[in-house]
């Protein structure tokens, strides 16, 4: 399974995301990876993620 991306014009804020996120995942987080872009695609958006979810079959 690939890992979430995350990426952010203000990695200063990291922590900010970070207590985001544990608020939804609990338990291990996975395996992610953030960086510094100079701007993302929606100016007014503070944070992209990438995420890819697997289904079991059948479902």
């Amino acid at each position: 399974m690939n890992e979430p991306a995350r990426a952010t014009s203000d990695i200063t804020r990291l922590g900010e995301y970070g207590s985001v996120g544990r608020q939804f995942l609990t338990g291990t987080p996975p395996t992610s990876m953030t960086f510094e872009v100079p701007r993302l695609f929606r100016p007014e958006a503070l944070v992209e993620v990438e995420i890819v979810a697997a289904v079991a079959a059948g479902r």
